[in-house]
């Protein structure tokens, strides 16, 4: 059985509300972000966080990209909030994690370019499914952008409707 000290963020786990850097902070923020990005290290052990008490705890790769992340947004004045992802998605957390439609992402799981799966009666999907079909999506995308542009160069580009010679 877990305890209240082994789970202090129970309570807030759902959903954290927005939160953003005070302007003098901001300065500090880039040297943390600019500190983070040249130095991911090659794994986890690679950062330590020093807690007041003294304290040293070795941050795993993962906490270190997440903060990276974090410091990037607090620079740049917009507002963070955490939102833990289940493993199962309802249909809307999905297409909301796509970029798309309810209906859309609906069409993509009856077309069968998507799985899905069946509970409490209910469709979801599967986060990883989820992953997977939009990193073969922007794989097909880079590839498309690159014929895309292998035409345009073989074709002699907009040179020629702008007035410019090639």
């Amino acid at each position: 059985m877990t305890s209240k000290t082994d789970r202090p963020f129970a309570n807030t786990a759902q959903h954290t509300d927005p939160v953003s850097a005070p302007a003098e902070q901001r300065e500090q923020l880039h040297v943390l972000a600019s500190a983070l990005a040249e130095e991911r290290g090659d794994g986890d052990g690679a950062h330590l966080l020093r807690c007041p008490s003294g304290q040293e705890v070795a941050l795993p790769a993962v906490i270190v990209t997440l903060l990276a992340h974090i410091a990037e947004v607090l620079v740049r004045g917009d507002a963070v909030s955490v939102t833990p992802v289940g493993q199962v998605l309802p249909i809307w957390q999905a297409a909301a994690l796509l970029g798309v439609s309810s209906a859309h992402l609906t069409r993509l799981l009856d077309d069968g370019r998507l799985p899905s799966h069946e509970r409490e009666a209910r469709r979801r999907v599967r986060l990883d499914d989820l992953l997977a079909f939009s990193r073969e999506s922007d794989a097909q995308r880079r590839v498309a952008l690159d014929e895309l542009m292998r035409l345009t160069e073989a074709f002699g580009g907009y040179d020629d409707e702008l007035g410019h010679d090639g």
